[in-house]
């Protein structure tokens, strides 16, 4: 779909998905997408500063309200005073700091729970994609998982900015290895968790696993990347 947006975008100057949904279905869809997608971005940020009060919580000892608030207090400053390409350059950042957290941290997972007979040994529900919510919800998953992404004011936007139709179409086939790795390696991590640390909290356990078996350099570089990802 990336080319035929980025060329009505070319064609009309449009710069979100509102403009799109104006020009074909008019204003009335366009403000009420605009009220449901409102709702969208505080649930989405709510989970976001549960991210990142957890992570203060484990690493400074502070209470979880108090740094859900200071959460809350910093990320409106940050987004006032810092703007958009401020938010790209911490994306850029947060991407390759992750992406050397996984790589590092999987194969220490790995050598630490002896990988092999630690993933044998989890039942086998624990591997079959149907024990959650049986064919259908697998197949709803799926689908649904994929049409999330068309409304997408950031997906809009990126293609809508991309040089061309061709290279917003390369952007997209180039992340999809990415996304692969990165819901593998998250995976992976969340199987080692049940053995490493089988009464953790689900919503922390991340953190724990890193303080426990990173070094002390290359865990700051990767507190600041998640940091930097919320």
């Amino acid at each position: 779909l990336s080319p035929k947006i980025k060329r009505f975008g070319d064609t009309t100057r449009a710069y979100t998905i509102g403009h799109f949904l104006d020009y074909r279905y008019g204003k009335s869809t366009k403000y009420t997408f605009s009220f449901f997608y409102v709702l969208l971005a505080f649930l989405w940020m709510a989970i976001q500063f549960v991210a990142i009060a957890q992570l203060l919580k484990i690493l400074l000892g502070v209470n979880f309200i108090f740094a859900l608030l200071a959460s809350v207090i910093v990320t409106i400053i940050y987004t006032s005073l810092a703007g958009l390409i401020s938010d790209i350059l911490t994306d850029f950042f947060q991407f390759w700091v992750m992406l050397l957290t996984f790589l590092i941290l999987v194969p220490l997972l790995w050598i630490k729970s002896d990988g092999l007979a630690t993933l044998t040994a989890l039942p086998s529900t624990y591997f079959d994609p149907l024990a959650f919510g049986g064919v259908a919800f697998l197949i709803g998953g799926i689908l649904l998982s994929g049409l999330v992404l068309v409304p997408s004011v950031h997906y809009w936007q990126r293609i809508y900015a991309a040089e061309s139709a061709t290279t917003s179409k390369k952007s997209f086939l180039y992340s999809i290895p990415g996304v692969i790795f990165f819901v593998a390696a998250s995976a992976i991590i969340g199987l080692f968790a049940v053995s490493l640390v089988p009464q953790g909290d689900p919503d922390s356990v991340l953190f724990v696993l890193m303080m426990t078996y990173l070094p002390s350099g290359l865990l700051g570089l990767c507190f600041a990347g998640i940091i930097a990802v919320v």
